[in-house]
């Protein structure tokens, strides 16, 4: 069972931009979820407008934008990631109860074909990453 987290102020606290509350605190440590967060980097002028979807284990965790990362609960234990893009990369992880986890989604529109790479990073990477500093939290 995947849960989506929908409002701005779940990612707020997901990147610890919310004083007064901890991930460690809310539902995600007290469940079997993980936290993933999913943000774009690299875009170019032909890849900004594409938005596509993410997903854990074919459900949809939400619309990938430009400057605007998707955090969602994903059930703990083996799960694959990918986007909507076909033919796309996908990222087979294992994921920890209240553990979050950032993947950088990288863009590339080559002649006609778009694909999307997935790299699982940590979280100083993630966080000095310009999406998700220029996120709308």
């Amino acid at each position: 069972m995947i849960r989506t987290v929908v409002t701005s102020a779940a990612l707020a606290l997901t990147l610890g931009l919310v004083s007064g509350h901890s991930l460690a605190s809310d539902e995600a440590q007290a469940s079997d979820t993980a936290t993933v967060v999913f943000y774009r980097e690299g875009d170019t002028s032909r890849t900004r407008q594409l938005n596509f979807h993410t997903f854990a284990d074919g459900e949809q965790l939400g619309r990938l934008k430009a400057n605007s990362p998707v955090a969602a609960q994903v059930e703990a234990g083996e799960a694959t990631l990918r986007t909507s893009i076909p033919d796309s990369e996908r990222l087979d992880i294992t994921l920890q109860p209240g553990q979050t986890y950032y993947v950088r989604t990288v863009v590339e529109k080559l002649g006609n074909k778009v694909i999307s790479k997935l790299q699982l990073v940590e979280e100083q990477v993630a966080l000095s990453a310009e999406s998700l500093k220029g996120a709308a939290i």
